[in-house]
């Protein structure tokens, strides 16, 4: 199923490694930062003026040391330009004082709109970023990812909150208790939504959600999510990162995809409008 631009997160996320022999060599004449930087334009260009949001994986950015989180905050910022949404995917979770540094990095160094949290430091994850919250800042909670396996602790976590008992459940009990004090989304796989009860769903749903798996993951919009977007909800974001970007650690980007294809940075914005046409309905 195809989603509108409304509902799409662009997820960058370039490799440790470039391994596809055009952004080898860009690499090795422009830099790092002039890579990234033009890959995001490329989608800014692709895209509606402040249609889709955007997902930065600071890993990647943070792996290249000092050069990464400059062209980490100037990739933010030229997105911000466009008046696209940022999200930064770090994934902090920390006791209060440690979170409060984290969230100044995300905040005010790296000038995101959002960030991801894990949570299981406790309610101090949340103390540590109340100021920030409370200035109009957001976070998503990973809660159920995209790719963790059935039997595992997540396959456990979602069983508990299928059968309203245990942990699970109770932890997301309090998320619902806080939400309406807090600026708080949800992190969950759009694999998981039919691996949920309708109550489960049901309950999910009244969060904003950041949806990673459609793509190179493999996970379709089934009926329960397509149905809750074509209801017109541009709360929830889907996100795709190499399954429109490209693999950038891959010979070829993406198998399958004609990225082998790719020469040149025209034939990269070929590429990038035709995978974007392929998920978005309204380009």
């Amino acid at each position: 199923m195809q989603f509108s631009a409304k509902n799409l997160c662009v997820g960058i996320d370039p490799a440790i490694h470039f391994r596809h022999p055009f952004f080898f060599a860009e690499e090795r004449h422009a830099g790092f930062g002039q890579v990234v930087l033009t890959v995001t334009k490329t989608f800014l260009d692709a895209l509606p003026r402040g249609s889709a949001s955007f997902k930065f994986q600071s890993a990647y950015f943070e792996a290249r040391g000092a050069e990464g989180v400059s062209a980490l905050v100037e990739c933010v910022r030229t997105v911000n330009s466009r008046g696209h949404y940022v999200i930064l995917d770090a994934k902090r979770g920390d006791i209060g004082t440690s979170m409060e540094a984290y969230g100044r990095y995300a905040f005010d160094v790296v000038a995101a709109d959002a960030l991801t949290v894990m949570p299981w430091m406790g309610p101090e994850t949340f103390s540590g970023i109340a100021n920030d919250l409370a200035s109009g800042k957001f976070i998503y909670v990973v809660l159920l990812s995209s790719n963790g396996q059935k039997g595992s602790f997540q396959g456990d976590l979602c069983k508990s909150i299928n059968e309203e008992k245990g942990f699970g459940h109770d932890f997301l009990s309090w998320l619902e208790a806080h939400q309406q004090k807090r600026q708080m989304g949800l992190v969950i796989g759009v694999n998981r939504v039919d691996e949920l009860t309708q109550f489960a769903w049901d309950r999910i749903r009244r969060f904003p959600l950041l949806m990673p798996g459609v793509g190179a993951q493999g996970a379709t919009v089934g009926a329960r999510l397509g149905a809750e977007i074509s209801a017109g909800s541009s709360r929830h974001f889907i996100t795709i990162s190499r399954g429109i970007t490209g693999d950038f650690g891959k010979a070829d980007l993406a198998a399958g995809q004609d990225g082998d294809a790719v020469e040149d940075w025209n034939s990269y914005s070929s590429f990038v409008r035709a995978r974007l046409k392929s998920f978005v309905s309204d380009l």
